[in-house]
């Protein structure tokens, strides 16, 4: 049986405010990313590094890019997107990601990870383990991207 997502996420802090991270700016590399912010004292890294799920031991806080990739896969519900500046933008992804507009992406197909699902992101913000300066790291809204 699989856990639901309040028994296995996480919470804490990203690091330490004023402190950049050497090794943790990368747009797609989730598992280089959270080893850095784990080497220079995240709790919150070392336990998702930590984590065994039902056998599962590869876990990462995934890179800004993986991140918004989960959100146009996995949007739990039918909510307008946030269609503002550059939002959707994805170099890293296979198509590019194009900017969002209000209906797109969709609510995702796979019922686990729509509202209400075992799966389902929570309608909060999530960070990404990509550091954006000494006293930010890029996040998403898993509430309208």
């Amino acid at each position: 049986m699989v856990s639901s997502p309040a028994s296995y996420e996480l919470a804490g802090e990203w690091g330490e405010y004023g402190q950049k991270v050497d090794g943790a700016s990368s747009l797609t590399d989730s598992r280089a990313n959270t080893e850095a912010m784990a080497a220079a004292g995240s709790d919150i890294a070392q336990k998702v590094l930590g984590l065994d799920i039902e056998g599962f031991t590869d876990w990462t806080i995934p890179a800004r890019d993986v991140q918004e990739l989960q959100y146009r896969h996995f949007k739990p519900t039918t909510d307008a997107n946030y269609a503002w500046n550059r939002d959707g933008e994805n170099h890293s992804s296979v198509p590019t990601g194009d900017l969002y507009t209000e209906e797109s992406p969709v609510q995702t197909s796979f019922e686990a990870f729509k509202a209400g699902g075992q799966e389902e992101f929570q309608p909060r913000a999530y960070w990404s383990s990509t550091q954006r300066s000494a006293d930010n790291a890029f996040l998403l809204v898993f509430v309208d991207g």
